[in-house]
């Protein structure tokens, strides 16, 4: 059924919330579709036409690419990857909640996890995460079962899993194997426990670990080498994921977590997070498991502060543990109303539904529905900077930061410069190869943006100007 909705949502455009980084995804995918799959290269065309921007390992766009080779859209080859990712978190997300606490607990879980506003909304979008949080539950359930069995395949899968989920997005190992700590604890009566607990984790999380560092090091060596990219080095971004002094200790700050927490992912009206403390101090099943459910989602946002309060999306990575802790809650109390397992499953039925419907009926909540139904249209901006330049022409942004969204709407490249700072201006070599400028904030002045000897002239369209040499 989850899959089934969704179907229509796979050909949407991505210019709905966050489209900065659905862009950013499918940039990727589009130059890999059409120029070939290197997963050592992250061609994203907005620093220049050959610009190479690695952050996360590009695992997620080179498979996307193999999709969109079939003969889709990147945008629906990631969307559809995206989905897959979504869908097979789902199932493992049921076979570990049903092996720590029981079966109705797992489809409840899993029924939240399709038909909440959130997971509508994210479910098949054209991002990483879902993927990412697929293979760090694949690393949980392998892992958590070879220390119960001992079995070698579990091992080689989680520690595979785990190596992967690193590399496609580091930041969703954490919480993950915050929640794998907590699930080797409440082991017990298993020989040899502690050998095989210790080999699970030099294999899966200390390898992955050193994967993504390596990873890390070698995307920061190929953006030091660019000076336009030089701020999207791990060392230039410690604060903007982690959040400094100030921004840990903004008011603002805590007002955004606390909207995403308390009402975007557990609307409505925070009721979905008291529902999932109550889950995890009274819920069925071990105590480590309920503890290490709450623990591993309250340790994403406290580490990686500032991400959590920007970026919704980031949630996903915690949005399958909220969910069986809700689950959790909501089968207890559907045992202590009734003593029948027929009757338990109704008012389970029952209360899952209203909690769905009671989401999507708040603002919030309504917003997700509303960004799931429909696809938004191409920015206007796009499609005036379409029509005024030819493929093969580069182009100038102004005033958009570099956010991708502008130029991929266009399927243009071209050299978003962010300030006025020598760093962030492409080489004055290069200029004679872009024929036009666009600026998104019209109270810029886009000759400030270009060397000496050099011009923008207005055209008939206020925010796009062509580029053009002074005459001596």
């Amino acid at each position: 059924m989850g899959s089934a909705v969704r179907v229509p949502q796979l050909s949407h455009s991505l210019f709905e919330p966050h489209a900065f980084r659905q862009t950013q995804t499918a940039f990727v995918i589009r130059e890999y579709a059409r120029h070939g799959v290197d997963l050592l290269t992250t061609p994203l065309p907005v620093f220049g036409a050959g610009a190479d921007v690695p952050m996360e390992m590009p695992i997620f766009q080179g498979t996307a690419a193999l999709i969109a080779g079939l003969g889709v859209s990147a945008e629906t080859a990631g969307r559809i990857l995206g989905l897959v990712g979504f869908q097979v978190t789902c199932v493992l997300l049921w076979v570990l909640v049903r092996r720590w606490f029981d079966a109705g607990t797992a489809t409840v879980s899993v029924a939240l996890m399709q038909f909440l506003p959130f997971g509508l909304a994210w479910g098949a979008s054209s991002l990483i995460d879902f993927s990412s949080v697929a293979f760090a539950l694949g690393m949980l359930v392998c892992l958590d079962s070879y220390v119960r069995t001992g079995r070698a395949g579990q091992l080689l899968l989680g520690a595979g899993s785990a190596w992967i989920c690193a590399l496609v997005k580091v930041t969703t190992a954490l919480p993950w194997c915050v929640l794998l700590l907590f699930a080797f604890a409440s082991v017990r009566d298993v020989r040899r426990p502690l050998a095989r607990m210790g080999t699970a984790l030099a294999l899966g999380p200390g390898i992955a670990v050193i994967a993504a560092a390596l990873w890390t090091r070698f995307a920061d060596d190929v953006k030091r080498g660019q000076p336009a990219t030089h701020f999207l080095t791990s060392g230039e971004l410690a604060a903007w994921n982690f959040g400094d002094l100030a921004r840990r200790t903004s008011e603002y700050s805590y007002s955004g977590l606390g909207f995403h927490a308390f009402l975007e992912v557990g609307g409505p009206l925070g009721v979905g997070v008291v529902v999932a403390a109550v889950g995890a101090l009274a819920g069925l099943g071990s105590r480590w498991h309920r503890w290490g459910l709450l623990a591993s989602a309250a340790s994403a946002p406290t580490v990686f502060f500032n991400l959590y309060v920007v970026h919704s999306y980031y949630w996903i990575a915690v949005f399958p543990m909220f969910c069986t802790l809700v689950a959790l809650s909501i089968v207890k109390a559907a045992g202590r109303l009734s003593s029948s397992a027929s009757g338990r499953a109704r008012l389970a039925a029952l209360t899952t539904g209203l909690m769905i419907v009671a989401a999507g009926a708040a603002p919030i909540g309504s917003f997700e529905v509303f960004q799931f139904l429909r696809s938004p249209s191409t920015p206007e901006l796009s499609v005036r900077l379409a029509a005024i330049t030819r493929p093969d022409e580069q182009v100038l942004v102004i005033g958009c930061d570099w956010d991708p969204t502008l130029l991929y709407g266009a399927d243009r490249s071209g050299f978003m410069i962010r300030n006025t700072t020598p760093a962030a201006l492409p080489p004055p070599g290069s200029i004679p190869g872009y024929s036009h400028l666009v600026s998104c904030d019209d109270t810029l002045h886009p000759d400030d943006y270009l060397p000496e000897g050099w011009r923008a002239a207005p055209t008939s369209d206020p925010a796009l100007y062509t580029v053009e040499r002074i005459a001596p």
